[in-house]
């Protein structure tokens, strides 16, 4: 019990980090950044913190509607939702986004604290769950899917110093939510990526060997990885797949 109590304590910790960043990244960006229109191709930072604003939204939603026995729809067809976001939010102004963000992060937190510790650890009652307990699906909207696309706006800004810092934080945080190898393995595969893009190839190397000995089904996924990119020809990586 002990256990699962923890668990939602660091999940609301992790949602709150999360808001942090994300309002510190907000007002350190330019005017030019703020009102910068996006492409399909290419999304605007204000496109990326709506995109993420509306998934909080879509978990938030979710929850209530398991609360009330209601049939919650799929999100398989992840692309078709992400093309349909940023139609509806490209336009917006950067104060309609930010209070957008603002909004999203006040659902997520009402969601996370609505739910028991049992939940947490529910793994069959609700269909978009696959087995997996609810807290390994609430992590992605609550913290890893808004800190991946945080990291990349830095990235994409050529703030290296502050992505290879929000890696390792990240890393450190979510390794104490799960002993399990495959958990494990995923965070010290994210950590291998943020060591690839931040020109630490050896540390991104190490890293990356580790994972796929915790997870070996990111083993496929990891020789197409953009991420590692900038070592795919080294023969210390070619070894892990040799």
């Amino acid at each position: 019990m002990a256990e699962s109590r923890s668990k939602k304590t660091k999940m609301l910790e992790l949602a709150a980090r999360e808001g942090q960043i994300e309002c510190s990244l907000m007002d350190s960006l330019s005017e030019v950044e703020r009102e910068a229109e996006g492409e399909p191709q290419h999304w605007a930072f204000k496109d990326i913190l709506a995109h993420q604003a509306a998934w909080k939204e879509y978990f938030a939603q979710d929850i209530a509607k398991a609360e009330r026995g209601e049939e919650i729809e799929s999100n398989d067809a992840i692309d078709g939702i992400n093309e349909t976001l940023f139609e509806k939010y490209r336009h917006w102004t950067f104060p309609q986004v930010r209070d957008f963000c603002e909004q999203a992060r006040n659902s997520l937190e009402e969601a996370l604290l609505s739910l028991s510790e049992a939940d947490l650890l529910e793994s069959e009652k609700l269909p978009f769950l696959q087995g997996r307990p609810l807290w390994r699906h609430a992590i992605m909207d609550v913290y890893t899917h808004p800190i991946q696309h945080l990291t990349q706006i830095y990235f994409e800004r050529g703030d290296l110093e502050t992505v290879a810092a929000l890696g390792h934080e990240s890393g450190e945080l979510l390794a104490g939510l799960d002993p399990e190898p495959g958990w494990q393995g995923l965070v010290r595969y994210n950590l291998a990526c943020t060591s690839a893009l931040t020109g630490q190839p050896e540390e991104a190397i190490r890293l990356l060997s580790e994972a796929l000995k915790l997870s070996p089904g990111l083993t496929e996924w990891s020789k197409e990885d953009p991420d590692f990119a900038s070592i795919r020809e080294m023969k210390a990586y070619l070894a892990l797949y040799g």
